[in-house]
C-alpha cells in the first residue's frame, strides 16, 4: 500500500516538473500515445506501436501501461528479450498483484523457459478464475509430459464445469497415457452418458475394455505359472526327493547323497518360455 502510494506521489511530482506542462497536460499526452500504440497493436502494426509506447515512456517511466504496450508489441514481433524486459518494468511498478505476470509467462512459454510455471502460478494465485491462464498451465503440463499434474488441472476444471464434455475427453486421454485404465474407462462412460452417439469414444472404450481383459488374463496366467513353481518347490524337497532316496535304497542299498533336483532351476526357465511364447503369439488362455 505504502509502495503504491509512494509511486503515485512520485509520478505526480515528476509530471509536474520539467517542461512547464501541467500534470493534466502530461497525462493527456501520455494517454494519447498509449491509445495510439494500442490502436496500432490492434491492426498488427507493431513497430509503429513501439514508437508511440516509447514516446509515452519518455513522458514518464513511473506508469506501467507504456511498458505493457511496448512489451505486447515486442512479443508479437518475437522480440522476446525486449518483451520480457518491458514486462519486468511493468511488474516492478505494479507489484505482486500485477496481471502482467500472465504476459511474462507467455514470453517464457514461447521461449520454452521453465520460468513460465513460476509466473503463471503467481498470476493464478491472485486470479484463480482466469480460465485462459488455467488452460495455459494445463497445456504446459501436457507438453512437459507431467501427466499427473495435467490430470489434476483437468479434474479441477471439471469440478468447476462438470458438464464440459471436452474436459472429460482430454482427461480420459491423459488417464490412458498414464496407464490409469479404470479411470479412463469411467471418463469414457461419462462422455457417452452426455453424448451417446460419440463413435470415437465408443471405439476407444471397446478397445480399452479389450486391452484390460487381455492384461487381466496375462496377469492371471503369470500368477498361475509362478504358483506352479512355488508349489513344485516343497513337493521336490519334501516329497519327490525322499521318495527317490527310499526307492534307491531299496533297489541299490547302502548310503549315498541325492543330487539337487534339476527341475528346481530348469522349471522356471521352461515356464518363462511357455509364458513368453503364448504372450507373443497372443495365445494366453482366457480365464473368464
Amino acid at each position: 500500500m505504502f509502495r503504491k502510494l509512494f509511486i503515485l506521489v512520485l509520478s505526480l511530482f515528476i509530471l509536474s516538473c520539467g517542461d512547464g506542462l501541467t500534470y493534466e497536460q502530461k497525462i493527456n499526452d501520455y494517454n494519447l500515445y498509449i491509445s495510439k500504440a494500442d490502436s496500432l497493436i490492434q491492426i498488427n502494426n507493431y513497430e509503429e506501436a513501439i514508437k508511440y509506447a516509447n514516446t509515452a515512456i519518455a513522458i514518464t517511466d513511473t506508469l506501467s501501461v507504456g511498458f505493457i504496450k511496448k512489451g505486447e508489441a515486442c512479443y508479437a514481433l518475437d522480440w522476446l528479450d525486449f518483451a520480457e524486459e518491458n514486462f519486468d518494468e511493468a511488474i516492478e511498478i505494479e507489484g505482486k498483484s500485477s496481471k502482467v505476470y500472465k504476459l511474462r509467462a507467455l514470453v517464457h512459454l514461447k521461449n520454452n523457459d521453465s520460468d513460465f510455471l513460476d509466473d503463471i502460478n503467481v498470476y493464478i494465485e491472485r486470479h484463480p478464475d482466469d480460465d485462459e491462464a488455467l488452460e495455459l498451465r494445463r497445456d504446459y503440463y501436457e507438453q512437459e509430459n507431467k501427466l499427473d499434474e495435467a490430470v489434476e488441472e483437468y479434474s479441477n476444471a471439471i469440478t468447476k464445469d462438470s458438464d464440459n464434455v471436452d474436459l472429460y475427453i482430454k482427461r480420459s486421454e491423459l488417464y490412458f497415457q498414464n496407464g490409469n485404465y479404470e479411470d479412463a474407462l469411467k471418463d469414457y462412460n461419462t462422455i457417452l452418458a452426455f453424448v451417446p452417439d460419440n463413435k470415437p469414444v465408443e471405439i476407444k472404450k471397446t478397445n480399452l475394455e479389450s486391452l484390460m481383459s487381455d492384461n487381466q488374463n496375462r496377469n492371471v496366467f503369470l500368477i498361475l505359472l509362478i504358483g506352479i513353481y512355488i508349489l513344485y518347490l516343497p513337493l521336490s524337497f519334501y516329497v519327490f526327493k525322499p521318495l527317490a532316496a527310499r526307492k534307491a535304497q531299496n533297489q541299490i542299498g547302502g548310503n549315498f547323497t541325492m543330487l539337487k533336483d534339476p527341475l528346481v532351476w530348469a522349471l522356471p526357465i521352461f515356464l518363462s518360455i511357455v509364458f513368453l511364447t503364448l504372450y507373443i503369439t497372443d495365445s494366453v488362455p482366457n480365464f473368464k
